[in-house]
């Protein structure tokens, strides 16, 4: 599956939970459709674009002490068990979409009502999440991240290509901004990952890993 997005969008998106009433577009919804079934098929997963459902947010006791606001859309995180990381993956590619149509997103993994979540979930299947979608009431805000040193072992003899795509891998989300996955460039050249175990650590290295596959495939350019 093809896919690329520019720094600067992977830059400006942030966790946004408060939403106005501009709906999904008819286009927005037909992008974000497309991008789903190309990632359900090469990743084994089931996600699932839902609109207009204000339930699964609206009856949720956990949400209002998430401080979500009027979500009416998400994608809902489908796939068979064992699967969380796939969905980190390519949900991921989902968000960074999202961010490029003009949509804001928040991964939520608690705040939520799974019951009224209105979704397709086969026997072999669990929910895992949703990711909260729509036209923000603001952009969401910057919040401190590890360094690259931290997460990619980065110094001043480590390749180019290699700090460019940690730097990206150091603004990828994760939950409650643990930032728990680490990379190590090996003396042969090629990257070990691996991650301390937490909350939500296995899709949280999912997301991690396509920002790495995605700095690493950029143009340096693009890296600002």
């Amino acid at each position: 599956m093809k896919f690329k997005v520019d720094f600067e969008v992977v830059k400006a998106r942030h966790s946004v939970r408060s939403y106005t009433d501009d709906p999904v577009t008819d286009e927005q919804a037909e992008n974000l459709r497309q991008l789903l079934d190309e990632a359900n098929q090469e990743g084994g997963v089931h996600m699932q674009l839902v609109l207009d459902d204000p339930k699964a947010f609206g009856k949720s006791i956990t949400a209002h002490y998430g401080s979500f606001r009027n979500v009416m859309n998400y994608i809902a995180l489908v796939a068979p068990k064992g699967k969380s990381e796939e969905l980190g993956y390519y949900g991921e590619m989902a968000v960074l979409r999202a961010q490029e149509l003009g949509l804001h997103t928040c991964w939520v993994a608690l705040t939520y009502s799974k019951r009224n979540t209105r979704c397709d979930v086969a026997p072999d299947e669990k929910i895992y999440g949703v990711i909260s979608l729509g036209r923000g009431v603001d952009p969401g805000h910057d919040h401190k991240t590890r360094s690259v040193e931290e997460i990619g072992g980065v110094s001043s003899e480590s390749p180019e290509w290699y700090k460019q795509a940690i730097e990206w891998v150091r603004l990828a989300p994760s939950a409650l901004n643990q930032q728990l996955t680490r990379f190590r460039l090996q003396p042969d050249g090629t990257v070990t990952v691996k991650s301390r175990r937490g909350f939500c650590w296995r899709m949280d290295m999912g997301i991690a890993k396509l920002h790495f596959d995605l700095g690493k495939a950029a143009e340096p350019k693009d890296n600002g």
